[in-house]
Order: structure tokens, then C-alpha cells, then sequence
């Protein structure tokens, strides 16, 4: 019997639906156990999202500064634990980032296997980055890593991730699709979870990412990567900038979230669509050395 343990955080039930989809074949397999723990702030973010509240969570997720979790106790010896979070302004979710920083499941961590798994509007690659370094700091074994993202274009999953946050209502603009992973790739997340079963009983894990890339497990594009490596850089400006005038959740700082707001909307309708074209060229000139980049963090490889 083979233990599974399940970290996961959400807010509208897609990451649970995620991994479930992951690890199905292991659910209907007496072989393993898997049980599943949900991260609960002492003080959880609303959904739907208020609009002061959606923005206002921004200079604490580029922080990375944790909110109190309700107590846990992680019981049990597991051969494997599965990390289902989402990405809030191109870093952890802070309920994901709080979770991590508890002193037991820093010493939990010690020797574990862990996979990633993620749902996303479409960047990730800073969140990945800052969850990879930490795993490593605290001797976890990162074998895995598996990211899907909403299939449409960044202009338009703005719209509608934007309406399904703040009314809850998934059902899109008149002439838009809805918002989250498309269902062909939810229809097929079952295949990851039976290579998951093949590296359990041939005890090697060394080419699950391999597998899970050739797959297409893994949501990479070169123009978002770039645009995002960009956009990291702003957030850190202006998360600075905002918590001058007080922590989260202070009536005082709102003026300077407003302002935020705007630039963050003129960044993605104005600037984004002519940055991403710009992108997509240098993409096509030099796209074996910008394949090669994009090829090795799919692959969890170090530079």
C-alpha cells in the first residue's frame, strides 16, 4: 500500500477537480491510500472576491508575507505528496505560500517526493520558481510538475476570469467562452496519474517529467514567459509601493490600489497585445535557443 497525501488550496473547487482528475486511476486502485488536506486561513479570502479585495491581496502575494492558518497535524509516514495550488499575481496563492511556512511542514517535508500541480489563467513560471527554491531548501524531492491553463487568449481570459472571481458566476460575456482549463484536457488527466502508477512500481521516478512534457502537461509559451518576467519585476515596484500606506486590508492604502488597478488593466488591453507580438517574432527567429529555455523548466532542470 502506497500513501498519498493531497495538499491542496481553492477557492471555486477547480484545483480539487484538478488533481482528482490526476490521481483517478490511483482512487479506484486498492493499492493506494490518498488523503487529502485542505488549507484553511483562520481568516479565508472570499469567493466571489469583492473588487477592493481581489486587488488588495496583490502586495502580500508578490511578498509572500502568510496570513494565520487554522491548526493541522500532518499524521503518517507518505510516499508521495501532491501540491494542487494557484498562481495570485505571479506568485504562490498566499494560502499556499502561509501553509508552507509552518515549522511542521517545513520538518514534513524533509526526504519527501513531492509533484506540482497547477491550474492557472496562463503565467506561472515565477510562482514555479519561488515554490521549486523553497522545496529545495527544506530537502524535498520535486519530481513532478504538471500545469494547465485556461486555452484562450490573454485578452480574453482577463474578461473572464475577471467576471467569474468577483460575481462567481462562471458563465461568460455574451460571445466569450467560459473561464478555466479547457474540458479536452480535463478529459484526459488520467493519463498523468497512471505514470504516476508505472513510477511507483518500476521505483523510478527519473523520467515522470518526461512523460508528463511529451504529454503536454506541461502549459508553455514563450511570449506569456517573457511578458511575465517583465511583469514580476513591476508587481514588486508596486506591491513596495502600496504597503507604504499600511498593511492588508487598511482603508488607507486603497488610493494607491486604484491607481494600481488602472496601470495593471492599461498594461494588459494596451501594452500587453503589442509586447506579445514583439515576443512571438524573436519566438520565431530564434526559437531553437528559446525552445531550448522553454524545455528546460518544463523539465524541472536547472539552468
Amino acid at each position: 500500500m502506497k500513501n498519498i497525501l493531497v495538499v491542496y488550496y481553492t477557492q471555486t473547487g477547480q484545483q480539487k477537480e484538478l488533481v482528482d482528475g490526476i490521481l483517478s486511476p490511483l482512487l479506484k486502485s486498492d493499492d493506494y491510500n490518498i488523503d487529502y488536506f485542505k488549507i484553511e486561513p483562520i481568516n479565508d479570502f472570499p469567493f466571489p472576491w469583492t473588487d477592493n479585495g481581489f486587488y488588495d491581496a496583490m502586495p502580500e502575494s508578490v511578498e509572500g508575507i502568510p496570513v494565520p492558518m487554522k491548526p493541522f497535524d500532518i499524521q503518517g509516514d507518505y510516499d508521495l505528496v501532491v501540491f494542487a495550488y494557484q498562481v495570485w499575481f505571479l506568485h504562490p496563492s498566499i494560502p499556499f505560500w502561509s501553509i508552507l511556512q509552518d515549522a511542521k511542514m517545513k520538518e514534513f517535508l524533509q526526504g519527501k517526493k513531492v509533484i506540482t500541480v497547477m491550474g492557472v489563467r496562463n503565467m506561472w513560471v515565477n510562482a514555479h520558481n519561488r515554490t521549486t527554491a523553497y522545496l529545495e531548501e527544506n530537502n524535498a524531492n520535486h519530481i513532478g510538475n504538471i500545469v494547465f491553463a485556461d486555452p484562450n487568449s490573454n485578452f480574453v481570459s482577463v474578461l473572464t476570469v475577471l467576471k467569474y472571481l468577483t460575481t462567481g458566476v462562471k458563465k461568460p460575456y455574451k460571445n466569450l467562452p467560459p473561464y478555466g482549463i479547457g474540458e479536452s484536457d480535463m478529459a484526459r488527466l488520467d493519463v498523468f496519474g497512471e505514470y504516476i502508477i508505472n513510477a511507483f512500481a518500476d521505483d523510478n521516478w527519473n523520467d515522470l517529467q518526461s512523460k508528463i512534457v511529451e504529454n503536454n502537461g506541461v502549459a508553455m509559451d514563450f511570449p506569456l514567459k517573457t511578458t511575465e518576467l517583465a511583469a514580476s519585476r513591476i508587481f514588486k515596484f508596486w506591491s513596495s509601493f502600496v504597503r507604504k500606506k499600511g498593511n492588508a486590508g487598511d482603508k488607507s492604502r486603497r488610493g494607491r490600489l486604484k491607481i494600481y488597478k488602472v496601470y495593471l488593466l492599461f498594461l494588459i488591453f494596451f501594452i500587453s497585445p503589442f509586447s506579445t507580438l514583439v515576443f512571438k517574432i524573436v519566438h520565431f527567429i530564434f526559437r531553437p535557443l528559446t525552445s531550448k529555455g522553454l524545455r528546460r523548466i518544463a523539465l524541472l532542470q536547472k539552468k
